[in-house]
């Protein structure tokens, strides 16, 4: 095409030249023939010029949650991304922020038309747990915690020294009340990956042991006695009502 435009452009110098012989209008139209003509030549060249893809830097991942700012050597264009949800991007400045887990096409395009692309990664952060216990125990009393959904992979812990966790991976766990009221306690399941933590809690009641029964053990039928605990707020029954009763 380059080869078109010269050859025309001399064919029209040509004539010109011949015309200058001839007629002063002759020659006046031919010269803005020819300035129209460079100008055609000119604005051509500029349209069929080659584009260059920019090239985009930057940090291509982040958590959920934060983000990075991506940039290109070439200015003035703008930048897009092909899955918001993932990755959202500020037009004319390339902040990205991560907003969930997976992947989205970055791109950079001139006014030109020219466009560059990369694939941005956002990283998850730990799902979400809930951690399952009895609400309510007696002191000495064993159990194993449970979390929904059911996962392995995190830590179960406490800071109360009246729970002892014998096997952390298994979450079996023994409470402890050697005195004579409610004691509240507190305990923990933790999960980790590279971009933070998640851990829910739960509250475990943990109730005295009943001790020293007061009274007297040994009755005629038909007799009524009393019998006291130091441990109070407790429910008093009978294992054969047709025995003795209790109230």
């Amino acid at each position: 095409m380059k080869n078109c435009y010269i050859v025309e452009v001399k064919t029209h110098v040509r004539r010109l030249s011949a015309s200058a012989l001839s007629s002063p209008i002759v020659l006046l139209k031919q010269s803005m023939l020819l300035l129209l003509l460079l100008c055609w030549v000119i604005s051509a060249k500029a349209q069929t010029a080659p584009c260059s893809t920019p090239t985009i830097s930057g940090t291509l991942n982040a958590c959920a949650g934060s983000g990075s700012t991506l940039s290109s050597t070439t200015s003035g264009g703008t930048w897009t991304s092909s899955n918001t949800s993932v990755a959202t991007v500020v037009s004319g400045t390339g902040v990205v922020s991560a907003v969930a887990a997976g992947t989205a096409t970055i791109s950079y395009t001139l006014s030109g038309g020219c466009v560059g692309t990369t694939v941005y990664t956002v990283d998850p952060l730990p799902d979400a747990v809930t951690l399952i216990v009895p609400a309510s125990l007696c002191g000495g009393e064993i159990f194993e915690y449970e979390t929904s959904p059911v996962v392995y992979d995190g830590t179960f812990f406490t800071y109360h020294p009246n729970v002892y966790i014998d096997y952390p991976s298994l979450g079996q766990t023994e409470v402890f009340n050697d005195g004579t009221t409610i004691i509240n306690a507190t305990v923990y399941y933790a999960r980790y990956n590279a971009c933070g933590t998640h851990i829910d809690s739960a509250n475990i009641e943990i109730k005295p042991i009943p001790t020293n029964i007061v009274g007297n053990t040994m009755m005629n039928v038909g007799e009524i006695d009393t019998i006291t605990s130091v441990s109070p707020g407790g429910i008093w029954s009978s294992s054969n009502p047709s025995r003795a009763t209790i109230n």
